[in-house]
């Protein structure tokens, strides 16, 4: 139970609360969540410090420096602390009264993502060809859920989440921009690579950090939450395996190749830990695409990589199982089908049914009030980061305090409305078309980082199936930061010749 659904107890009719006020939900003390509720306030602003500071040395990078531009926004987003997921990014949790309940309208990862373009756009730089229709794209989807996001102003939604739902917005043809036009810094991905690497440690470190002083049965971090801190395990994995692969044919590159491979052993295991079913799924997709994608070389070297791969995932696989007594409830999605096929067929037929322990069944249900509202609203959406506010007044008796509606896709069409939600499908459709031309083009031909770029790009849309990731303060800038630099490398010309290693700064 997170701070939040303890210190969170239902209003009775006329705006009173259901249970007294020394006890809350869960058999809380009001006293002792009074006293939970300001240490959380007292972390979060030392979060945001923290996040202030890295902001400051990141910016330099930013500026002084393009080639590592990109990478830079990678590390902030992995490692730069932004806001803490329990306090937002919904902004009203529930019609309960909550303290603290507002997280900040701009994180300082959106500012360095300002700044990053703001001197891009100084240097003069420019997208052509086939790029300028997916920055066009982008800035067609932005600008009809701002649209969507003012309106809501006139239904009493805080001006803060209006804020936060256009930088959502916002952000897509931004990083578009800054991808399409840093292909040359890109060169063949290992900046990326390194800065994957630091993210690594700083985000592995937020999880051991949080699981341990607040006794958590599963893996997790406090500025990610489970879900989003999942998804970044598998991505950073995909990015380092990439890495790890790539350095072991360069002498000069072992070192990193070592340390690459151990970090993705690390946070393979972290995923694990997490007990998140998608991560899983996730790492099965990616383990697919990259035998589609990645070079096919028939030598000792690639034996080697292939026993050294699986010697890695047994013992991330047995650490996982070590350290988290709800981490096996990852291998359930192949073990134990009666946990998940069964749940999925219950949850269609009867969504009502909703028992606390099913996140399949529970899913469907928060889904189906998705549908609802974007039914009930076509054009205009609830609001951004609404969701979890008007499905209260939908199903009153709703048994769960959640942040999303754990699909981006339906959040979206909920919260902006249907044009969004199309204009939005049609663009990410359109990346998907040309990276699959694209790879399959040059199949064979990609190097191995490149090779990790390209599939945890893919991967994280596959996610947002069952997560609401687009509108995570970090997993939604990261999805389109990977897809954009993904973009780059496919559509840029004279693929064949050697990738640019440096640029001037």
């Amino acid at each position: 139970m997170s701070l939040v659904e303890a210190s969170a107890a239902p209003r009775a009719p006329g705006g009173s609360r259901g249970a007294p006020e020394s006890t809350l939900r869960g058999g809380y003390n009001a006293a002792d969540v009074d006293a939970r509720l300001s240490d959380g306030f007292r972390m979060t602003t030392a979060i945001l410090v923290a996040g202030l500071i890295g902001l400051a040395a990141l910016a330099y990078v930013v500026v002084r420096l393009p080639v590592w531009r990109l990478p830079a926004l990678l590390l902030a987003l992995l490692a730069l602390p932004g806001n803490v997921d329990n306090l937002g990014p919904q902004f009203r949790l529930d019609p309960n009264a909550v303290a603290n309940p507002l997280a900040p309208a701009v994180p300082v990862t959106d500012l360095l993502i300002m700044l990053a373009l703001a001197v891009a756009i100084l240097e003069r730089r420019r997208v052509f060809g086939v790029q300028r229709w997916f920055v066009g794209g982008g800035l067609l989807v932005a600008a009809i859920m701002s649209a969507s996001a003012a309106l809501a102003l006139t239904n009493g939604v805080e001006g803060g989440a209006v804020v936060r739902g256009m930088l959502t917005a916002w952000r897509i043809p931004a990083l578009l921009f800054l991808g399409m036009t840093h292909r040359k810094e890109i060169g063949d991905g290992r900046r990326l690579g390194f800065a994957a690497i630091l993210g690594t440690v700083v985000l592995v470190g937020n999880g051991g950090y949080t699981t341990i002083s607040g006794s958590l049965e599963r893996f997790t971090a406090t500025t990610f939450g489970r879900n989003g801190f999942a998804v970044a395990l598998a991505s950073v994995t995909v990015l380092l395996a990439g890495l790890a692969y790539s350095d072991w044919r360069d002498i000069r590159g072992r070192r990193w190749s070592w340390i690459a491979a151990a970090l993705a052993v690390v946070a393979l295991a972290g995923l694990l830990a997490t007990g998140t079913r998608m991560g899983l799924a996730m790492l099965i997709f990616a383990g697919v695409a990259s035998i589609i994608i990645g070079p096919v070389r028939s030598n000792a070297a690639t034996l080697r990589g292939i026993g050294a791969t699986i010697v890695g995932v047994g013992l991330a696989v047995t650490l996982a199982l070590a350290f988290s007594v709800a981490g096996q409830r990852t291998l359930s999605l192949i073990s134990d089908t009666g946990d998940t096929i069964g749940e999925a067929v219950t949850g269609i037929t009867n969504p009502g049914d909703l028992p606390s322990y099913s996140a399949i069944r529970s899913r469907s249900f928060f889904w189906r009030l998705a549908v609802q509202m974007a039914i009930e609203h076509p054009v205009t959406g609830v609001g951004p980061f609404q969701w979890n506010h008007v499905r209260y007044q939908l199903d009153l008796k709703s048994p769960h305090i959640v942040a999303d509606a754990h699909n981006s896709y339906l959040q979206i069409g909920a919260e902006y409305g249907v044009p969004a939600l199309l204009a939005y499908l049609v663009l990410l459709g359109g990346s998907a078309w040309f990276l699959t031309l694209g790879v399959l083009r040059r199949r064979g031909r990609w190097t191995w980082i490149e090779t990790g770029i390209l599939v945890a790009a893919a991967s994280i849309p596959v996610a947002d199936l069952t997560n609401s990731h687009l509108f995570h303060v970090r997993m939604g800038a990261v999805e389109w930061l990977l897809i954009a630099v993904a973009l780059a490398l496919v559509l840029s010309v004279g693929r064949d010749a050697p990738a640019t290693r440096a640029v001037s700064a």
